[in-house]
């Protein structure tokens, strides 16, 4: 019972914080607004001012890109809705790594003499300081705004507005450079089409020369020429993925739904080639006699070749223009302007926090100095006996 009463009268209770507070008020007070002047004024001038100037732009969309988008109109077909589209997080990925880049860094260097103006020696601290003052984010209006802070306003519009202009160059750079080698690709595909067709039709010819007009059975002509539509859609399936995968990635959901769409149609083709499809009414392609069958196999090339020249050329043609596009990608809807306020420091605001910080110092001191000088604890008079005391 005694030991309880003891810890209790030791206790520190909050009246005795407000004690404190109401004999020393004229200390905290005084501390405070002294902290407060003291802080404003190093701030103000030992703290250099800093100026944020923001540009604003919209993404380019899925108009441009290399093309893809205008490319990809034509194989619709092969993919769902919206999953041909150019996301928006990969287009903003694309010019973060653009600004962000070393070889960036170093031709905005090159170009405003920032190494000499913030008289850095070290190529490497000179690439941190840059990008520390670059800040770039997604608007809730799905903008992007590119955000520039230096310590001065002219500069920070500057850089601002030229990072807009690099961003447009170098896509539209990207943009060719990719459409230049979908043209390619594209090119070699259409005259190999385009060859192939030809020897088809001639050996068609040959053996219709050969052979003469002759007659077939309206169930063989039905059959024939079902095997025939659905072979070369199966081959038109089969560029669409090569060029799904030429332009995506063989790896990306693009060319896995393209892929996905050649198994179905090779299992349909299978399917009737054994006369397991019960939706038709057609007999297997080995039960034709065999002039027809031979028929068959010719004419199924030229159809094949036909349908890939039919959607290969359209492909070629929208690559070839887009490999000569130069026009601007990105629209600007607010160029930077210089700022006419400083961004940096809140003076008020750091003189307040660290006004409040010095009192709260001081005040903590009083707690401590009031235990230690007025309590009766045996354990705190050992203390503040034998603490400075040495032999």
């Amino acid at each position: 019972m005694i030991q309880n009463r003891l810890m209790a009268h030791y206790k520190l209770e909050f009246l005795d914080l407000l004690e404190i507070i109401a004999k020393r008020k004229k200390e905290l007070i005084s501390v405070f607004f002294l902290s407060l002047f003291l802080s404003y004024g190093i701030v103000y001038f030992f703290v250099e001012k800093q100026y944020d100037a923001k540009a604003t732009i919209i993404p380019m969309g899925q108009n441009s890109l290399a093309g893809i988008s205008s490319l990809m109109k034509n194989i619709s077909s092969v993919l769902p809705i919206g999953l041909g589209k150019i996301n928006q997080e990969s287009e903003t990925d694309l010019y973060n790594i653009l600004i962000y880049s070393r070889t960036f860094v170093e031709h905005l260097n090159d170009q405003f003499k920032l190494q000499t103006l913030y008289k850095i020696k070290k190529r490497d601290d000179l690439h941190k300081v840059i990008r520390k003052m670059i800040k770039t984010e997604v608007t809730m209006e799905n903008a992007f705004s590119i955000r520039v802070r230096t310590k001065n306003p002219h500069l920070a519009s500057d850089i601002a507005n030229y990072i807009v202009k690099y961003l447009n160059i170098k896509i539209i750079e990207l943009n060719v450079s990719k459409s230049k080698e979908n043209r390619k690709f594209l090119e070699k595909r259409y005259y190999e089409i385009r060859s192939n067709l030809e020897k088809s039709e001639d050996t068609l010819r040959d053996f219709q020369g050969r052979m003469g007009i002759f007659n077939v059975s309206e169930q063989a002509r039905s059959t024939i020429e079902s095997f025939a539509k659905l072979e070369s859609e199966l081959a038109v399936k089969q560029i669409e993925y090569q060029v799904v995968s030429r332009i995506y990635g063989y790896s990306s959901p693009n060319a896995s739904n393209a892929k996905i769409a050649i198994s179905e149609y090779e299992k349909k083709l299978k399917k009737m080639k054994v006369g397991q499809d019960k939706s038709i009414s057609i007999v297997g392609i080995d039960s034709l006699p065999e002039k027809a069958l031979l028929y068959y196999r010719l004419y199924r090339e030229v159809k094949i070749n036909e349908e890939m020249l039919h959607f290969i050329l359209p492909l070629y043609e929208q690559s070839k223009f887009e490999e000569q596009k130069d026009i601007p990608i990105l629209q600007v809807i607010d160029p930077a302007i210089p700022p006419e306020k400083k961004s940096y420091p809140p003076r008020l605001l750091i003189a307040g926090l660290l006004a409040c910080l010095s009192t709260f110092t001081l005040y903590s001191f009083f707690i401590v100095h009031g235990i230690f000088v007025q309590s009766n604890n045996p354990k705190i008079i050992y203390i503040r006996r034998e603490l400075f005391r040495f032999k």
